[in-house]
């Protein structure tokens, strides 16, 4: 990941914060799976309700891909820092 940091800085620099916040959303989401598991989800903030719908859209929509499917195979860099940034 390092070595591509120069780029990221040149060419897209808020990539870089915005994969932060991705990392740190699922993070935060595994965190609070474990209590969801013992106390359930209607026990939780909004906030932290929509943390964890916000994690499963990283994952479902964001990082889950189809390498079998030629539409989904690749994903252009611009496209994958616009979708960091709706999320």
């Amino acid at each position: 990941m390092r070595a591509l940091e120069d780029f990221y800085e040149k060419s897209y620099p808020e990539f870089i914060a915005l994969r932060t916040k991705c990392k740190e959303i699922l993070q935060e989401e595994e965190d609070l799976s474990e209590i969801v598991q013992l106390v359930g989800k209607a026990s939780l903030a909004e906030s932290d309700k929509i943390t964890l719908e916000v994690a499963k859209l990283i994952k479902d929509d964001f990082l889950q891909q189809n390498g079998y499917t030629p539409y989904d195979r690749f994903c252009p860099f611009y496209k994958t820092v616009g979708m960091l940034k709706n999320m």
